[in-house]
């Protein structure tokens, strides 16, 4: 048995996907699982996925026939897991060679639920800045009701089966839902100081992005029934509907 499931769908990722399965298939750590859904592309990705399932038995594929979004196929993967443990990344992200081993270790020397990683950020394949993100669970504690302190593509979580791990309602932002939502549950949340993941930053601000965060901060504002959280909604929303008009055009 795996301990450590890694769970990535994809679409229309052939230009990037090889880079990513190979950071994955390179890790220093080895006993995985690596599963991978496709969400009916229709460039060469599936081409690719097929040829790299043929070389390594590490690699499960599953072929959808129509399009899920990623919150769908990523609670599927989940059900097919079998690890102890979930890591996540994406078809444009690469992990560092330690990168499993690293949390991994972590993860048994202490109870928590999840770790995440600092890292690297990317454009148009050119790292252009570092992550500074906050490490304690106190200090995320402090960030989290304002912006997302965790990368998606650098965590690894204890996999409980009972849970629908992703809300499927959030299409975009599900990953933000999900940490504000353990939060809450009293699931303790860490990052390393180690840089182990390229986050690529290329994709566009989508319009559900900006709807589903702002579904998130109503959600927090609900739990603590603090005016002034208004006060931080209201601005938060101006700033990044701005933000969205300017990307638009």
């Amino acid at each position: 048995m795996p301990n450590i499931s890694v769970v990535m769908s994809v679409f229309n990722e052939e230009k990037n996907i090889s880079k990513c399965i190979e950071s994955v298939l390179k890790q220093s750590f080895r006993n995985y699982e690596f599963l991978i859904f496709d969400d009916n592309s229709d460039d060469g990705t599936k081409k690719i996925l097929k040829k790299y399932r043929k070389k390594n038995k590490k690699i499960k594929c599953y072929f959808s026939k129509k399009n899920l979004g990623l919150t769908k196929a990523l609670n599927f993967l989940i059900k097919k897991s079998k690890g102890k443990y979930i890591a996540r990344i994406d078809g444009d992200d690469s992990w560092l060679r330690h990168k499993l081993k690293i949390q991994f270790d972590f993860m048994k020397k202490n109870k928590i639920f999840l770790v995440g990683t600092n890292g690297y950020y990317k454009k148009n394949n050119k790292v252009i800045k570092k992550s500074n993100l906050p490490l304690s669970f106190d200090d995320i504690k402090n960030k989290i009701f304002y912006y997302n302190p965790i990368i998606h593509s650098s965590v690894l979580f204890k996999n409980d089966k009972k849970l629908k791990f992703y809300d499927e309602s959030f299409t975009k932002c599900q990953d933000y839902n999900a940490w504000v939502k353990y939060y809450f549950k009293n699931k303790v949340i860490q990052n390393l100081p180690n840089y182990l993941v390229t986050h690529s930053i290329d994709k566009k601000y989508h319009i559900l992005t900006l709807i589903n965060t702002f579904k998130v901060k109503l959600f927090i504002f609900r739990k603590l029934n603090e005016t002034s959280y208004l006060f931080h909604i209201f601005w938060w929303t101006l700033v990044n509907s701005f933000k969205f008009i300017i990307n638009v055009k």
